[in-house]
């Protein structure tokens, strides 16, 4: 893909080229408008008038901005000091202008601010929404289509990034808040996180603006503007500012945008526009400054040529400090890219920036020390654990705890399991009130409620818990029985005394352990022929079943154990899933000792092939305005086999659905339709609402999408609406509604599960030659791939010393095909003389397609890092 609009492109190439990338050739390009509040006055009856002190620097900032902009052949107009009133009309009489022969508008406000607004220099805040509504299509006619950028430098809250002389703060309290307007082609390049303060030096100006225009000068000849803020995102959020506390913070900018094409600053600018020579030329570069990368990495290289006897292979991050995570490295909202300055290639995975609090009950002895982590169960799967802040979270009685954590994006969330590790801290029990996750892309709230206890020291707590998500006062899973039916098969030596453990895998996420200790068959279980039931009660609905890990902890005389297959019953719904076994756990092998008594089953029997068919249901509301309705909806499925009945979907004061904005969930059953073609969307009257609103006008409803899942087959069909729908009196008939087509069909994560095959993976884990670098531990891995994970997997031989100062360990171990590894978690249980160990790198190969994946690690694992480290794969293909 072309990075500048000046290189030779094949002519068909340039014409796609020029359909993405907005019309940026006329001169000046446009109107760059410069807001540099600095003096705020002192209305004593104004409070926030008060604290609002002068903010010096900001002149270099305006400086920085107004050169780098008449760079880029901007017509440049700056002004200072403008009250809240001020500011609006300033805007609007700009708005109000001819923008026809522009291409762009840029305006960067430079104050203290809250939240979504910046504030007037009479210490009036200004909403941000207020700024953007007068440049909006509708009320700027000739700025429709091109693209409209603002920069804002001000705080957006008060809550601190944890991560030169004395730096200032541009801060103020929080307020209600439109990130970024639903319309097309805006920019809004916030210089801190929503909800977090942003930092400035009082000689040189602040952190964003120094490297928003430094990149711009050295980068808007060849990259587009998305390009280039991820740089400043990097450079950023590298810093660390120290205040009068001598606590060290971060900050990382936040770009959020609805641009439809790129926006290329580059034609007919060249460096020399800039005027290289000012008083900015001489400039240090920003902290992550390329030169200092390369010269970094070269280092790396020859080190490890030297260590490998190889002077041409690539580094890796894991022979240099690895690079803390940004809070915030992310273009667009969705799609979260982090970079390593260090990696040979860059990474991209699906992410979102979400707000997380977590409030401690108020009860006594509430509090607790002990490391917490969570874990997201949603439609698109399953997050990885996630370590919360240890020491702070949980650690004041009835306190709340907030939290800025970048995720993995498995939105709608239905469930989060919350676990807690004592480890040797004192307070090993928490008193956890409630957690809320603000999701900042889709600006919604989920809520989960738990009221009890969690951790060890009392009667009936737990150290891990599942809870429903909670949305609009309404529990999204509720808690059913599965009996689970163990058949160990009739052959000699069958049977088994040690403790067995399965764990469930649904549409709705995963069980947790299981243990099977009491049958309701017979006293002594898992006999040879012996069938063996087991009740699970109040287990969160895991909906369609399609895998299950079953293990035993190989303790007792007998513990080989040769098991038939297993059934799991929903008493919700009376569905009955087979797992089939039918071998040894562990497998019996005279060559390996090693392999873990455990299996990974898929459903052989999936439920779905008899009777009616569950179909989950998402429809969206569009984000215009006023598209919501307070009316009911409805819907028909047309496959190829069949067509549905009418499914209601009922709005009511008590669930309150089609919302501008919402996505709405609904589950069916129906006789099986096939493949499904059209789905024909509706809306119809409330019996206790009128169906005329202002104006006299018909009451509708404006659907964007409806997306439907054939449970038994796992494929989802995605259906586009994006139209008005009239809300009409009953009876139906058959030409009300919209029909849509189906756009596509897609296997959801769970469906391919259930074809997957076992693999064996050879794991080779090799110990730093360091003097004290073995250990004496148990260890254990857990590795994580595109499919899922093997779960908790001991690393151990009979007869053999391991993990030894300067040695490598082979082990084999069996998994339904993981796809691309992602992670690896390893760990050892501090146990031993000398358990401190120095882990040098883990090779994970796959023994079918002989492809290895490196994960280097360099690092102690000892009690500072918890005895465990996660690891990701060297890009560069070798540890």
């Amino acid at each position: 893909m072309a990075t500048s609009l000046s290189h030779h492109v094949d002519e068909g190439d340039e014409d796609e080229d020029n359909r993405n990338v907005y019309k940026m050739d006329a001169e000046p390009r446009g109107i760059c408008v410069i807001i540099n509040n600095k003096d705020f006055t002192k209305d004593s009856s104004n409070p926030m008038a008060q604290e609002l002190t002068c903010r010096t620097g900001t002149d270099e900032d305006k400086d920085r901005l107004k050169s780098t902009f008449e760079g880029l052949k901007f017509e440049v107009r700056d002004f200072d000091n403008l009250t809240s009133t001020d500011l609006i009309k300033k805007i609007r009489d700009i708005a109000m202008e001819n923008h026809t022969p522009y291409d762009c508008l840029v305006v960067c406000i430079l104050s203290h601010g809250s939240l979504g607004n910046v504030y007037g220099c009479d210490g009036v805040p200004v909403a941000l929404k207020d700024v953007t509504f007068h440049v909006k299509p509708q009320n700027c006619h000739s700025l429709s289509g091109k693209p409209k950028l603002f920069f804002v430098q001000a705080c957006q809250g008060k809550d601190r990034q944890i991560g030169y002389p004395s730096l200032e703060r541009d801060t103020s309290p929080m307020a209600d808040v439109e990130l970024v307007p639903n319309e097309g082609d805006f920019l809004l390049s916030y210089s801190t996180v929503p909800g977090y303060e942003s930092y400035r030096n009082p000689d040189r100006g602040s952190t964003f603006i120094y490297n928003l225009t430094w990149y711009l000068r050295k980068y808007a000849v060849r990259e587009d503007i998305l390009h280039i803020l991820t740089r400043v995102n990097n450079a950023v959020a590298s810093e660390h500012h120290t205040l009068d506390n001598n606590h060290a913070y971060k900050q990382c900018p936040a770009p959020l945008y609805s641009l439809r094409k790129k926006v290329f600053f580059g034609t007919g600018v060249s460096s020399s526009t800039f005027g290289i020579e000012s008083r900015f030329a001489a400039e240090t570069t920003p902290q992550v400054a390329e030169a200092d990368v390369a010269s970094k990495t070269a280092a790396i290289e020859k080190k490890m040529g030297q260590r490998q006897g190889s002077t041409g292979s690539q580094c890796s991050r894991s022979e240099n400090e690895e690079l803390e995570p940004l809070a915030l490295d992310q273009l667009k909202i969705g799609m979260a890219r982090r970079y390593s300055c260090l990696d040979t290639s860059i990474s991209c995975r699906s992410a979102v920036l979400c707000e997380v609090k977590v409030t401690t009950g108020d009860v006594p002895e509430a509090e607790t020390d002990a490391a917490v982590y969570i874990t997201l169960f949603g439609i698109k799967g399953t997050t990885l654990p996630i370590e919360l802040q240890k020491g702070r979270v949980g650690s004041t009685r009835g306190g709340t705890d907030t939290l800025k954590l970048q995720m993995q994006d498995v939105s709608p969330v239905k469930k989060l399991r919350v676990s807690v590790d004592p480890g040797d801290g004192k307070k090993t029990l928490w008193f956890l009130d409630k957690i809320e996750i603000w999701n900042m892309s889709t600006f919604t709230e989920t809520a989960f409620y738990h009221e009890d206890w969690l951790g060890t020291g009392k009667e009936g707590a737990k150290t891990w818990v599942d809870i429903p998500a909670t949305e609009r006062n309404r529990k999204l899973l509720e808690g059913i029985t599965y009996k689970i039916t163990v058949k160990t098969s009739n052959v000699n030596g069958a049977g088994t005394d040690s403790n067995v453990f399965v764990v469930l895998f649904g549409v709705n996420g995963d069980s947790g352990e299981l243990h099977l200790k009491k049958s309701e068959k017979h006293r002594d279980p898992f006999e040879k022929g012996h069938v063996d039931v087991f009740t699970f009660k109040n287990i969160l609905s895991l909906g369609e079943l399609y895998k299950l890990r079953v293990w035993h902890d190989s303790k007792g005389f007998g513990a080989a154990w040769h098991l038939s297959s297993i059934e799991v019953r929903d008493e919700s719904t009376s569905k009955v899933y087979k797992f089939c076994c039918d071998c040894w756990l562990p497998r019996k092998d005279d060559r390996k000792d090693d392999l873990q008594p455990l299996q990974e089953l898929t459903c052989t029997q999936p439920s779905g092939l008899t009777g009616d068919v569950v179909y989950e249901i998402e429809v969206k509301t569009s984000v215009e305005e006023n598209s919501g309705t307070v009316h009911n909806g409805w819907l028909v499925l047309e496959g190829d086999i069949a067509t549905s009945n009418i499914f209601p979907l009922d709005n009511t004061d008590h669930n309150r659905i089609f919302r501008r904005g919402q996505t709405n969930f609904f589950t069916v059953s129906s006789p099986s339709l096939g493949n499904l073609k059209t789905c024909r969307i509706g809306a119809s009257k409330r019996e206790d609402r009128p169906i005329q609103i202002e104006k006299g006008d018909q009451a509708r409803w404006r659907c964007e999408q409806v997306a439907v899942t054939d449970t038994s087959s796992g494929i989802r069909t995605t259906f586009p609406c994006d139209s008005w729908i009239k809300v009409l009196p009953l009876p139906i008939s058959g030409n009300d509604g919209k029909v849509c087509c189906a756009l596509r069909s897609e296997e959801t994560h769970w469906a391919k599960a259930r074809n997957l095959t076992p693999v064996m993976y050879e794991v080779a884990v090799f110990t730093v030659e360091v003097q004290g670098g073995g250990t004496d531990a148990n260890v254990s891995i857990c590795i994580y791939g595109e499919n899922g994970d093997t779960g908790k997997r001991p690393l151990k031989k009979r007869g053999r010393n391991l993990f030894e100062s300067g040695n490598g360990d082979k082990f084999e171990l069996e998994a339904l095909d993981l796809g691309e590894l992602t992670q690896v978690h390893i760990e050892h249980d501090n146990s031993g003389i000398a358990p401190a160990w120095f882990l040098d790198h883990v090779v994970i190969t796959n023994m079918e397609t002989h492809s290895p994946t490196f994960f280097s690690c360099r690092k102690w694992l000892n009690e500072d890092s918890n005895n465990a480290q996660d690891l990701r794969p060297s890009r560069s293909g070798s540890p």
